[in-house]
């Protein structure tokens, strides 16, 4: 079986041979090959016709035919958006760290996490953190977001300063398929302590700040849209620098 490969601007590969008893997955395989793809950080999908090839244990021979043209898309997966609210008067231990929202298991090695916070109440003993949990539930990097402060149960209104954690932190270094970031707060303990926490963000970013040129919309089967603020994934072509597409 002959098949030619191409991507949405100038790069084709023509005849290339496989057998019919070949997956999917050997398919994909292939492709990373041709483009030089780093699988743990870029998926593909391979479109025949308006048919998305889904199934990476489905044979070629059950879902492509002889001299059919694959065409190459690129996953790159959009942010997580993370919103939290907190307003707890405190009761029992108040030192505990409590969790205000979890984000979904990662899929994808994380570039950057992002932190603001529009107003944040607080005494003396508060404060809040981003947590990252291993797929067991372990907890692997902790980083306090709120400002020091010393002393005085009066509150203050200062929100902590928008925060960028990168690659050499360990709270995105650490980061791995399965594990969770949780955004956490501890209203402190003493008795008469207090936490309010407005319009709480946590952008996940598992990608570089590099735009793709073109957004491609795919119809059929499996709609692709371009990604929004609820994290959903963008989908685009393998694009040379040249291509008018």
């Amino acid at each position: 079986m002959l098949l030619t490969v191409s991507d949405l601007g100038q790069t084709r590969w023509e005849n290339v041979e496989f057998e019919a008893t070949d997956t999917v997955a050997a398919l994909k395989a292939k492709v990373e090959e041709l483009w030089h793809l780093e699988p743990q950080r870029q998926r593909l999908r391979c479109v025949c016709g308006m048919q998305i090839l889904e199934d990476d244990e489905a044979t070629l021979g059950s879902c492509v035919k002889h001299e059919d043209c694959i065409t190459v898309l690129l996953e790159a997966p959009g942010p997580i958006l993370l919103k939290g609210s907190v307003k707890d008067d405190g009761d029992g231990d108040s030192d505990e760290l409590r969790t205000a929202v979890t984000s979904p298991k990662l899929q994808h090695p994380v570039f950057k996490v992002e932190i603001s916070v529009a107003q944040y109440n607080w005494n003396s003993g508060s404060s809040i953190w981003l947590t990252l949990r291993s797929p067991e539930g372990e907890v692997l990097a902790n980083e306090k977001l709120s400002p020091a402060r010393e002393g005085g149960d009066c509150p203050s209104f200062e929100a902590p300063k928008s925060l960028t954690f990168s690659q050499e932190d360990e709270v995105v270094s650490l980061a791995h398929a399965g594990c969770a970031y949780e955004l956490r707060y501890c209203v402190g303990g003493g008795g008469n302590h207090a936490i309010q926490v407005k319009k709480w963000i946590c952008r996940i970013c598992f990608t570089s700040e590099k735009e793709p040129s073109k957004i491609i919309r795919f119809p059929g089967r499996g709609d692709v849209t371009e990604s929004d603020s609820s994290g959903c994934t963008k989908i685009w072509g393998i694009m040379s620098s040249d291509s008018d597409f």
